[in-house]
């Protein structure tokens, strides 16, 4: 299977998606979302041995609800996970989510990241992420940072895997667990019990009809690859912060 980068060289080469950021310089912390126009199929694995997560659960093949309207990534530890809450608002209020007895209820499943030691001004009164999260909803668009922006402005790395194949929740799932092996290749170590180690796989349906198990193997291996690449160019597009001793790999090595 050939593999070509896309024009923009950006998950929203699919399409149908739209990525948003937004952080707080203070704070040294950000959140980023994973819109879809439509709702989109999702699964997701998780290997590390401290997860933090929200509704990731319904990710599950065998869950009601089969398709999300966004993905959340957020920086906070489990502060952050109130992102999903200002992604989700954000959503209703222009009308999206799953109906129940009238109502529109958002499914935006996300995960957080560490990123409490950097140095940033911590000692808020009201958490930020909420705010953090709505504004991340409202900036999503085809075109986005990368780097040190939204959840990874005070973290290393940060990635997101997807495929304009139709692929289950199932599929989406399989392809999760083999993108696991890019994370492997590009961490060492990886899948440390003190880290989250979570991806999640998303199709949004647009595609060819759902794949044969050939093409489901080949794209696994895509996933695994395009994992590994994108933590190396999110480290090589990050940049330090002026006032802490945390350089970039870019201030140590050009």
């Amino acid at each position: 299977m050939d593999m070509i980068a896309g024009a923009r060289n950006l998950i929203t080469d699919v399409a149908g998606l739209t990525v948003g950021n937004a952080e707080d310089m203070r704070l040294r912390s950000g959140s980023t979302v994973l819109v879809g126009q439509q709702p989109f199929t999702a699964g997701v694995h998780v290997m590390g041995g401290a997860p933090g997560t929200r509704e990731t659960d319904l990710l599950a093949p065998d869950k009601m609800v089969e398709q999300v309207d966004a993905l959340v990534l957020s920086g906070g530890s489990a502060f952050g996970l109130d992102a999903c809450s200002g992604v989700a608002d954000g959503l209703r209020a222009a009308g999206r989510g799953f109906d129940v007895a009238g109502q529109k209820v958002p499914i935006v499943p996300g995960a957080i990241l560490f990123d409490l030691s950097n140095g940033g001004d911590k000692s808020w009164g009201r958490n930020p992420y909420y705010a953090l999260g709505a504004a991340a909803v409202r900036s999503a668009h085809e075109m986005f940072g990368l780097g040190s922006v939204g959840a990874g402005s005070g973290a290393t790395t940060i990635a997101i895997v997807a495929t304009d194949a139709a692929l289950t929740q199932a599929q989406c799932t399989r392809m999760a667990v083999a993108a696991h092996d890019g994370m492997a290749r590009a961490i060492v170590p990886s899948h440390t019990p003190m880290d989250g180690d979570l991806v999640f796989g998303v199709s949004t349906g647009n595609g060819a009809n759902s794949p044969e198990t050939e093409t489901v193997l080949q794209i696994g291996h895509a996933a695994a690859t395009c994992l590994a690449r994108a933590i190396a160019r999110g480290v090589f597009a990050a940049t330090g912060w002026d006032a802490a001793p945390l350089p970039a790999w870019k201030d140590l090595h050009g």
